[in-house]
């Protein structure tokens, strides 16, 4: 596959996925699930490089629907960035780098919103 091609192919399965925002399935946003499974899946298949670009992709077009997944940005290119850097310990690492992600993006979340109540 050309480069081209793969890039035509990452859009098109990004706005695949941007069509599923506002559809859950007992609570859960189908966009989410999405999302993060296909930056788990681009950083266990080709690292860290392409895991966080893929973030980034994937972010900036779900932040361009709702301004609610803004803060996707960050959180999926640091999940395909830890994912792909422990790529090298199987497919446990790469969850293992989502998780950390959404730790560390979750504390930052809850800070902020501290801050800006007081």
């Amino acid at each position: 596959m050309k480069v081209e091609e793969i890039i035509c192919l990452v859009i098109l399965a990004t706005a695949v996925i941007t069509g599923f925002v506002g559809l859950s399935v007992t609570g859960v946003g189908l966009e989410q699930v999405g999302s993060k499974y296909f930056v788990l899946l681009s950083a266990f298949i080709a690292g860290a490089t392409v895991g966080s670009a893929i973030g980034v992709i994937v972010g900036l077009m779900l932040s361009l629907v709702s301004t609610f997944h803004l803060y996707q940005v960050s959180l999926l290119a640091l999940a395909g960035l830890l994912g792909g850097l422990l790529k090298v310990t199987n497919k446990y690492g790469v969850i293992l780098g989502m998780f950390v992600a959404t730790v560390l993006i979750g504390m930052y979340q809850v800070d902020v919103l501290r801050f800006s109540s007081c």
